[in-house]
């Protein structure tokens, strides 16, 4: 798909609304069909509709944007619009092309629906065996389903981050540190969120403070009689916790 694209805002706010509006304006081949206000009426406004995109908030006065996605049976390209980075986790889980923090300008609103397009036009000839909506948000509710991308914030932005790029990732207060190459990102989630979502047989928690993709360990080194010493790639060194020394103990039988 190739031609513009039809989009919905959904958004409590009109301020929000009209900043998307105005944004549109200037890209030509995008067309603002209709907005909705609240879950309620998100529904009945795409099922009338029918778009190729919907700008989706995540809190709504008589829901949330995912409830709205529950509702909703067809297909479409999902970007989110909200203030709050917690979500990010669960819109890639189901799938988001992109997730937008307000707020955002026209070059970051662009790149997303080259995302969205993209997206789109993939569709066309996706495979029949592809994981539907409704699947994919059950499993964002029960952590079931393992992510290959993790939203992060970069500079002001959420920006996606392939979790094969991923050395390890550390609690820091309220927040976690992920690290990946050279770059540290803070995510507002705890580290429990995150493990759930990333591939067990490659990230292993190591300690309660700790989860480290075992493909950036160069070399495991006694710490004392009963831990383990991580070696990472890059030169940081991590003190496994006693359960997390077994874990990897296990993991070399």
């Amino acid at each position: 798909m190739t031609a513009g694209l039809r989009a919905v805002i959904v958004d409590d706010e009109a301020m929000s609304r009209r900043a998307l509006r105005t944004l549109l304006t200037g890209i030509d081949w995008v067309n603002c069909v209709g907005e909705a206000t609240d879950a309620s009426s998100a529904v009945e406004t795409l099922n009338a509709l029918e778009p190729d995109l919907v700008f989706l908030d995540v809190k709504l006065p008589d829901g949330t944007g995912l409830q709205v996605l529950e509702r909703y049976e067809r297909p479409l390209a999902i970007i989110f619009t909200t203030a709050f980075d917690e979500y990010a986790l669960t819109a890639f889980d189901i799938g988001a092309v992109d997730f937008l923090r307000k707020p955002f300008g026209q070059a970051r609103l662009v790149q997303a629906l080259e995302r969205a397009r993209a997206h789109l036009s993939q569709a066309v000839h996706a495979p029949a065996d592809e994981v539907p909506l409704a699947e994919r948000l059950a499993a964002a509710g029960t952590g079931g389903r393992q992510a290959t991308r993790i939203f992060v914030r970069d500079r002001g932005s959420v920006i996606p981050l392939r979790t094969d790029s991923i050395s390890r990732c550390e609690a820091d207060g309220d927040y976690v540190a992920i690290y990946a190459g050279t770059r540290r990102y803070l995510v507002y989630v705890n580290l429990g969120d995150i493990e759930a979502k990333l591939d067990p047989d490659t990230f292993v928690r190591v300690h309660r403070s700790h989860l480290v993709n075992l493909d950036y360990v160069d070399a495991l080194a006694p710490a004392d009689a009963s831990r383990l010493e991580l070696h990472m790639r890059g030169g940081t060194k991590i003190v496994a916790s006693r359960m997390g020394t077994q874990l990897l103990k296990a993991r070399m039988r």
